[in-house]
Order: structure tokens, then sequence, then C-alpha cells
């Protein structure tokens, strides 16, 4: 039988640490239960190998926070050198709620921080997840919860360094390890270096390169069922959103503000032989049948990307119905020969910057059916990024001084 376990800072009814958990064997379908009001410092929450277990809260009053404050240490490895020898593959990480090889989780309604600061080694997440001996990881739901505060290093883009971070390593037992029916819901992520919300960076990068779609690197490795949707994120040091390896993602109703805001030489000023200065909005990397719709995306900072939208190396990717203003680099890059068949359609452009598309040595695409308001300086392509070949039909432009 189920059991529900509560955890309180108010009340001597119940469990006064997490870290109690240590001591409790959690099965199929237990809860566990935070009292509103109570605040969880230096402490976190690590489940491995479990399935059906919901993280939630009980009574009135604010949610429960639960801080990390630099604890909740676990080693990543994802086994293999990265698809670019300047991404560090492992390292040491703090997350103040982590999952490992479980499936059917669901967390909701916590306020969730990880303030400790640390140097530009450090990498902390707010919720991590990685897929490493399960084979499939599966039904894992993050629905109303408020992360911020999560203070990693800008550099580390594949560690998990982030509001909400998601991967997989080589496994040792399962012929494979993947996501399947991940959906994330309603969060507000404010503040967090490096990502705001990541799923699905892999070990298995290797089955996806070049420009000829593999149907049977997507069958065996590739994500499923990944949605992301009504989420609010807020001042990512760099990247707001974004899906990776996915078999027709859903990015939908979701809101970017200020993205890439430490990406610059102000900030990002000890890489050392990590990587340069990249950072958009909302976008997909290597993913087929990516729909990205009705999303909003404001105000990202400019670097070497900056922009609000990428369709960045995948296949087939679509933006459609979603709205930008005040991106500095831009509104939509299709990223580079892999890039295939990209399409931005009736999409709404409000004074954009820097160039409103970046054509980026992309085989194809199709701009259609938008509606582009811009300043008359500001060039309809981006300089330097216009080498790519793209079809433009009956997009409206607007353009003012």
């Amino acid at each position: 039988m189920s059991k529900e376990y509560y955890f309180s800072t108010k009340s001597n009814n119940a469990y006064n640490s997490l870290l109690d958990l240590k001591t409790i064997s959690l099965e199929c379908g237990d809860k566990i239960l935070l009292e509103r009001g109570s605040v969880f410092n230096s402490e976190y929450i690590h489940l491995k190998d479990l399935s059906n277990i919901t993280i939630s809260s009980y009574g009135d009053g604010d949610r429960p926070i639960i801080n990390a404050k630099g604890t909740g240490l676990w080693y990543q490895d994802y086994g293999c050198e990265l698809d670019s020898p300047t991404h560090r593959y492992c390292g040491t990480i703090s997350s103040t709620i982590h999952l490992e090889d479980c499936s059917n989780i669901t967390i909701k309604e916590l306020e969730i921080i990880n303030d400790k600061v640390g140097d530009e080694y450090y990498c902390a997440t707010g919720v991590s997840a990685v897929a490493r001996n399960i084979g499939v990881m599966s039904n894992i739901t993050l629905d109303n919860l408020y992360i911020h505060d999560v203070y990693g290093n800008i550099y580390d883009k594949h560690l998990n360094n982030g509001g909400i971070y998601f991967t997989c390593s080589k496994p040792s037992k399962s012929a494979f390890s993947r996501f399947e029916n991940i959906l994330i819901s309603k969060c507000f992520v404010y503040k967090t270096s490096r990502w705001g919300i990541a799923i699905g960076y892999t070990y298995a990068h290797e089955n996806f390169k070049g420009t000829k779609y593999n149907e049977s690197a997507f069958k065996v490795y590739g994500h499923k069922n990944i949605r992301i949707e009504n989420c609010y994120v807020k001042q990512a040091a760099g990247d707001a959103i974004t899906v990776m390896y996915a078999d027709n993602p859903i990015v939908k109703n979701n809101l970017s503000d200020e993205a890439a805001c430490k990406i610059n030489d102000r900030y990002y000023i000890k890489p050392h032989n990590r990587g340069g200065k990249v950072g958009a909005g909302i976008w997909p990397w290597k993913c087929l049948n990516g729909e990205f719709r009705n999303n909003l995306t404001r105000s990202t900072r400019l670097n070497q990307d900056g922009m609000a939208y990428d369709a960045d190396s995948g296949w087939s990717t679509l933006y459609e119905h979603n709205f930008s203003s005040l991106n500095e680099g831009g509104t939509v890059m299709f990223c580079l020969e892999e890039a295939i068949d990209s399409s931005f359609i009736n999409n709404v452009i409000d004074d954009d910057l820097g160039g409103i598309f970046s054509m980026a040595k992309n085989p194809n695409g199709i701009i259609k059916d938008n509606k582009i308001n811009k300043k008359v300086a500001t060039p309809l392509f981006r300089k330097r990024m216009d080498d790519g070949n793209v079809t433009l039909i009956n997009n409206i432009i607007r353009e003012v001084k």
C-alpha cells in the first residue's frame, strides 16, 4: 500500500528535514509532501531507481521552499566526449531535486532554489534528471514550479547546469537510454545559470551527425513526446528553452524574457577552452519535426547568436504563430548545413534588432505569411549570416524610422 510522508519545518508531527528521506525506503505510489510555508535550507531530494513517486505540498500558505545552497552533489559523466571538444562532459553537479533512472514521477507546487555562488567550474540545477541504465526514462511531470536563483556557471552548456536540465548518459547495463513522455508545464524559471529549461542532450549524439535523416537513430535514441508548455523563463544567463535529439517535440505558449543576459564580455570572461559566447531564446537542436507555436520571446541579449528563435541543425522545424520583440540578435536563424526544411510561418515580429533573419549556410527553408514591423535601419537579413538559402512568401513588412 502506498504511503504519504510529511515534511515540515513548522510542525512537530512530521519529519523536519528532507535528509530523513535517506532513512525511508520509498515504494511505488508513495508521496513526499512538504508543508506550505516551510523552508528547507541546505537540503535536497535525490531519487534513484524509483517509480510512481509524487513530490508536492500540503497545507495553506506559500509554497514550501527547498534551497540546496550547493549541497545535493552528484557526479555526472556522459561516458564519452560530446559533439564538440569545447564541451565538458563530466563533473560534479549540485541539484536541489535530482532524478536518476526514475519513471512515473510528478513534482509540483514547490519553490526551488540553489543559490550558492561557485567558481567558473561550478555547475548547479534546480531540477535535474539523468537517464542511464533504465532504457526509457518516462512519464516525468514538472508542474507549477517556481525555480529561481540557480547559480552554476555560464560556460558548461551541456552538463546539467540551469533551472531544469535532463540528459542521457552512456549506459552500462542497458542497450540505450532516452526520455519519453516528459511534460514541463506552468513553471516559472527565473535567474538561472546557464540554461532555463533544457531537455535531452545525449551520449548518443554521434548517431545524429550529418545532413541525412537517420530513422534508426531517432527510433532508438530519440526522445519521444517531449512537451514544454505555459512556462515563463526570465533572465536565463544563457539560452531560455531548448529541446535536443527529440522526435516531434512540442513547445508552445511559453515566454522567454531577457535570455542570454550573461553571454557577453562583461560576464563571459573565463571560458578557458569551453567555447564561445552563444545563446538564444527558444529553439531545438538536432530534432525531427519540432513544433514551436504561440511562444513569445522578447529582449534576448546580443551575442554571436542572440535571436529569439533558432532552427538549429535538425529536420523540419516549424515555428508558427509566435511573437518576438526587441531581441538584439534578430528574430530567427536557420543554422548551418544540417538545418533542413525549416519553416517560419504566420509569426509576428515587432522591432527586433540587428537583422531580422539569419540564414547561416542552411540549404533551404521557408519564411511565409509573417507580419514584420522593423526600423528602416534594421536589415532584413543579418550581416555575415546571410549566406543560406530561403524562400520568402507573402510576408508583410512595415518599416518605421
